[in-house]
């Protein structure tokens, strides 16, 4: 389904419309890093002219995956146990491949694990991947200081439904109309939720469940009868409500096992009522993972177990019964908190072992793009260029002392000035050179870097007015198949900003490069 994007959008429609881009993505990594490509992604998936995956993947794919999982997790569309089983899974792969002084290669295929030949290890990719398992080392620390149930999970909940509805309505199907009006009537109850004591999230999600229930009858009988629709609408529409219905589902688990004392609460026997206050101060969802050893020492200080003047067996068996799920409830914060820590120590750890010494080249200062193992000889040719991907590699070997401080000066500082701005060059004059780098470091706008950054953003725009076309132009697929069917991929840049001779001969937009801009 195509994303129409507004001419001009007021603040919550930026917002709507980039959460619905962030879930669309992350729905890529849900369909294709699974356990039969052994919780890695996949390099590309097609649909056209023939539909395929290719089950292959690099360094930085990989990395880009864990920072879409920590953003998947801050946008609620993941819960904590989810993310935890995701990145032990996929660090479980990493200690079984092949590496090569602590770097991973530059391919493998994902059902088979075996490296693809030639086996290289190249320097941009590692440095790809140990600044982002670096950020999840951080996240994973950051995530122990979070609610174990944030309410976003409600907004991810919304964000499926909303792209269900919209779903809905671009399939067009006879009679559709209550579905929708289903569907939003759900999603206002999820604003309600929004606003609501956390005591009323389990009859809430009651509701939840019955009303996805509704809502998936209605849908499969307009399916059955279905016959004009594509089939790529078609399939969207099966695609958010089988995710709508698993972060239902997620939801239920994940509330049962971390906040199971939630309806007891809500239910307390007469008398009871202040004890069942106090539990629900002390047990609030807002309070922080890494406070369970804390809570559970706290809760022990209620009294909740029940002694000879508890009252009434009701109360007793009250008392008792919160106080089991208070201990499993718990345990379960414990649980996944040494998971975090656990995920954060190896991430670190495959990150540390990446030794970048070998791959520098210490009398010109400067890293060689790679090493190719099959052949057990260095690629000679260097990165010089401060505007380029790899200065990644380059900041992350200098913080870990693996070359020297003046590598980072060596690196070539050629600049085009056009209208006032400054730009530095770059090889292929493409977005991703320029910003690619800003997801992991500051570049504040007063720094060569920052206005580097902001000026190449300007020049692309402009680019693309000139030529009447949509702006944001890097490597990338483009419009030429192979013999195998499968779409070709090579760099495409701005000729302004790069110094790749060729560069006015095609002109390719990648929409990944506009978002990396916004």
């Amino acid at each position: 389904m195509t994303l129409v994007v507004p001419r001009r959008m007021d603040l919550f429609q930026a917002r709507t419309f980039l959460r619905h881009v962030a879930r669309r993505s992350w729905l890529f990594f849900e369909n294709y890093a699974r356990p039969a490509d052994n919780w890695l992604p996949p390099d590309n998936h097609q649909e056209e002219p023939v539909e395929a995956t290719a089950h292959r993947t690099s360094p930085t794919n990989i990395g880009m995956m864990v920072l879409s999982a920590l953003s998947a997790w801050r946008l609620g569309h993941i819960g904590t146990a989810e993310l935890t089983v995701r990145m032990r899974e996929t660090l479980d792969t990493l200690d079984r491949l092949e590496r090569w002084c602590g770097h991973f290669l530059n391919w493998y295929e994902t059902t088979t694990l075996a490296p693809l030949e030639p086996r290289y290890v190249s320097t941009v990719d590692s440095g790809n991947l140990a600044v982002s398992l670096v950020a999840l080392a951080k996240g994973c620390e950051e995530i122990a200081e979070r609610p174990v149930f944030d309410s976003t999970l409600w907004r991810g909940l919304d964000d499926c439904l909303s792209l269900l509805d919209g779903a809905i309505e671009a399939a067009a199907l006879q009679g559709s109309a209550h579905a929708r009006v289903l569907v939003q009537q759900l999603r206002r109850e999820i604003e309600l939720a929004l606003a609501m004591a956390p005591s009323g999230w389990p009859a809430l999600l009651e509701s939840c469940e019955a009303r996805c229930a509704d809502i998936r009858k209605e849908l499969v009988v307009l399916l059955d009868a279905a016959s004009s629709s594509p089939p790529g609408t078609l399939r969207d529409l099966r695609n958010w409500l089988e995710r709508s219905e698993h972060h239902v589902r997620m939801m239920r688990r994940d509330m049962e096992a971390a906040l199971p004392w939630l309806p007891r609460l809500a239910s307390a026997p007469p008398g009871c009522e202040e004890i069942a206050a106090q539990c629900a101060r002390l047990l609030s969802p807002d309070q922080p993972l890494r406070q369970c050893a804390e809570l559970g020492r706290q809760a022990e200080e209620l009294r909740l177990h029940p002694g000879p003047d508890a009252g009434s067996a009701e109360v007793g068996q009250w008392l008792a019964s919160l106080a089991h799920e208070i201990r499993h409830g718990l345990a379960f914060w414990r649980q996944l908190e040494r998971r975090l820590t656990t995920i954060a120590r190896r991430a670190s750890a495959f990150a540390e072992a990446m030794d970048f010494a070998p791959l520098y080249d210490r009398s010109e200062r400067l890293f060689f793009i790679g090493y190719d193992l099959s052949a057990d000889r260095i690629d000679l040719h260097h990165y010089d260029l401060l505007a380029s991907e790899a200065r990644l590699a380059s900041f992350f070997a200098i913080a870990k002392q693996d070359v020297p401080p003046e590598h980072w000066f060596q690196l070539g500082r050629p600049i085009v000035k056009r209208r006032g701005e400054l730009a530095l060059v770059s090889w292929n004059g493409s977005m991703f050179e320029y910003l690619m780098p800003a997801l992991f470091l500051r570049s504040d706008p007063e720094t060569l870097l920052g206005e580097s950054d902001l000026s190449a953003l300007d020049i692309q725009r402009r680019y693309g007015e000139a030529n009447g076309v949509p702006w944001g132009i890097s490597e990338s697929g483009f419009a030429s198949v192979g013999p195998d069917g499968a779409w070709r991929y090579r760099a495409f840049g701005v000729p302004e900003l790069g110094l790749r001779r060729g560069l006015a001969e095609d002109l390719v937009i990648a929409p990944y490069a506009s978002a990396l801009a916004l």
